[in-house]
């Protein structure tokens, strides 16, 4: 009975995988062209707004701002969302993607680390692609022209990681979207969380960090300021990920809604984020115990049977 199963369970799982991944050649599933060469080449520590969904995002490697299906998380949803009434709502279930006529994306599109926006030729004044004319004229910079294609640098896009010393602490959802969406709050030197830090700084700032490595599961930063500070990684908040400070762990803080920051001191200090999560690590072990014993049944039946 339990081969059956087992049988019966790889049958439906090679099943589901070929009716939504098929065994073709990768160059005829994800094949090569110009345009995405050049998207290749680019640093890819910063983000991509263009027409094309995660599958491409993750095969290329090319970091875009949409989600799809479990592959984005809810808060950052939500986030986005904001950007068109600053209201909190849910993106929904089939996935989140950047609203490009939003209100309030002007706002945050530098805090985003969309640094390339990538547009169809055919679809530059439609009203579905990021209205490139409605910004100031020296913000975005065409650097790639093909005949489908336009690629734009955003020169004013904010570092993927980056210090600042001015804090602003509130616990309310709404209260923390309707501050960083306030036209009078600086998004680049200043920042929102939701836990006292006792960041009081007296003195004129200044500070840098430079991401030196940048892998899905593990991010290095080196900082270097006057002043004790906090570090801004925009990516998101999520369980999972740990923080240490020259080897030693530190506490991730929940910054600007759905991003990652920590508390730095002054001086010079390497930064690492990497994910270890106690949840992936548990499941890891269960299903290693779950095949073993999936094995010592069979085994076990196999010897009763042959030694009657």
């Amino acid at each position: 009975t339990i081969i059956i199963v087992v049988l019966l369970t790889s049958f439906d799982m090679l099943r589901f995988v070929t009716k939504w991944q098929p065994f073709e050649s990768k160059e005829l599933v994800f094949p090569g062209t110009p345009v995405i060469s050049k998207l290749k080449s680019l640093d890819n520590t910063y983000r991509t707004l263009g027409p094309f969904v995660a599958e491409g995002s993750v095969y290329y490697h090319i970091p875009n701002t949409n989600g799809y299906d479990p592959l984005y998380i809810n808060r950052y949803g939500e986030f986005l969302e904001s950007l068109n009434d600053r209201k909190i709502k849910s993106s929904g279930r089939v996935g989140t993607s950047l609203p490009q006529n939003g209100k309030y994306l002007p706002k945050v599109i530098d805090l985003l680390g969309i640094k390339y926006v990538l547009i169809k030729t055919k679809d530059l004044n439609k009203p579905w692609v990021l209205p490139i004319k409605q910004y100031p004229k020296d913000k975005f910079e065409l650097i790639y022209k093909e005949k489908d294609f336009l690629l734009f640098k955003n020169n004013n896009v904010f570092p993927r990681a980056f210090l600042v010393e001015n804090i602003k602490v509130l616990n309310k959802d709404q209260e923390i979207i309707n501050q960083m969406l306030d036209d009078n709050f600086d998004l680049r030197n200043s920042a929102v969380i939701e836990k006292d830090i006792n960041l009081n700084n007296s003195i004129d700032f200044k500070g840098n960090a430079s991401i030196i490595k940048y892998l899905p599961n593990e991010v290095e930063i080196d900082t270097s300021s006057n002043a004790d500070s906090l570090l801004i990684l925009t990516d998101n908040y999520y369980p999972g990920w740990k923080a240490e400070i020259d080897g030693k762990q530190t506490e991730i803080l929940r910054t600007d809604y759905t991003f990652r920051g920590i508390l730095v001191p002054e001086g010079r200090h390497k930064v690492k984020f990497y994910f270890n999560s106690d949840s992936f690590r548990w499941g890891m072990y269960l299903a290693a115990i779950s095949t073993l014993s999936i094995f010592i049944v069979l085994i076990g039946k196999w010897y009763t049977k042959n030694t009657k």
